[in-house]
């Protein structure tokens, strides 16, 4: 059997399963008749057939998506019934005529141009995730701008922490002795006044005997503040000790104040202060490390010349270089040097 056409006979009941059997079958017509139920899932196996008409009946339920593997199926119409569901795709994609699908309520899908519920919540589950996903990336990257700015200011803070304290914070004299600094001097029980080292032991009568009771000729250069002797100790140290000028503006409270903060500056383009005086007679006096290669005065001269020192220009730029650095240092903690010269 080739062909079976039973249209227009008025036939009810169910598509039998046995149909699918007759593998020669290449054309099959069962269009407006009664027929109710399934799409027997059996039609797959007509290896053959070229022609399916189902239309105007009464079959319902969905459209097997076994019916794609009919691959010499050429027409194929199931038009006015009460089929539901999605059309297969690979169907729709061979039968792009929506006539062939039409009337049947319960279709939806290509070539119908009608969207399935299934398919709306799908994407609608898709969108949300989406935008789930999108908020969440959002969030997170958030999370990680305020992270960064936070750790940014925090880091600025602690900066501008150590600043202040190297502004305003001034270690007690006490504070400077229990770190390692050591103090020595005419020096009484009831807090008289003492030469303040911070990290040797050198009395005020050393220093004033290392300086010759600050001999002329152990001048090393003349500032508007006061004069800068060399200082020679027995053992051999060598250090230089500014004599500040009588009658300075300043009490002595603010002096050993100012001093204790410039004994925590520490840089490598500004001389270390290593200890300080402040007692009778009138006497103020800041320790320094002993420079002996000179002043810049000295190399910038052209007598310099004549002991082998070459100053040159990339060197001079070296030099101007520190220079800055070190005032910019200075003035980063609000300390104005006020006497600066190559002396």
């Amino acid at each position: 059997l080739k062909k079976l056409d039973t249209s227009h006979n008025k036939l009810t009941g169910e598509i039998p399963d046995q149909i699918g059997k007759d593998s020669s079958l290449e054309s099959l017509l069962l269009n407006s008749n009664s027929l109710s139920g399934r799409i027997p899932e059996s039609l797959s196996r007509l290896a053959n057939l070229t022609a399916l008409d189902l239309s105007s009946n009464r079959l319902n339920s969905t459209i097997p998506s076994s019916l794609s593997r009919l691959h010499s199926l050429s027409y194929f119409n199931v038009s006015r019934n009460r089929l539901e569901g999605e059309i297969p795709e690979a169907l729709a994609s061979r039968f792009t005529n929506p006539s062939v699908f039409a009337n049947n309520r319960g279709l939806c899908g290509k070539p119908l141009g009608l969207e399935c519920q299934n398919v709306k919540r799908r994407r609608r589950r898709k969108l949300i995730l989406l935008i789930t996903l999108a908020a969440s990336g959002a969030l997170l990257l958030l999370l990680c701008c305020c992270g960064y700015v936070f750790s940014l200011w925090k880091w600025r803070h602690k900066i501008r922490s150590g600043l202040t304290r190297d502004k305003k914070g001034t270690p007690s004299r006490t504070s400077r002795a229990s770190s390692g600094g050591t103090r020595g001097g005419e020096d009484n029980n009831n807090g008289g006044p003492k030469l303040v080292m911070f990290n040797n032991k050198i009395s005020l009568a050393e220093t004033l005997e290392a300086t010759r009771q600050f001999d002329e000729e152990n001048v090393l250069s003349r500032g508007r503040y006061g004069l800068v002797f060399k200082a020679t100790f027995k053992d051999g140290m060598v250090l230089s000790v500014r004599r500040l000028m009588d009658g300075a503006s300043i009490t002595d409270a603010t002096f050993r104040n100012q001093a204790e903060a410039l004994g925590r500056v520490k840089h490598k383009n500004v001389t270390v202060l290593r200890g300080y005086y402040c007692g009778p007679p009138d006497l103020r006096l800041l320790v320094y490390d002993y420079m002996p290669n000179g002043n810049l005065s000295t190399l910038l001269q052209e007598a310099s010349h004549q002991d082998g020192h070459v100053l040159n220009w990339p060197m001079r730029h070296l030099i101007a270089l520190g220079i800055a650095r070190g005032l910019s240092f200075l003035h980063s903690l609000s300390i104005i040097h006020g006497d600066l010269k190559p002396q």
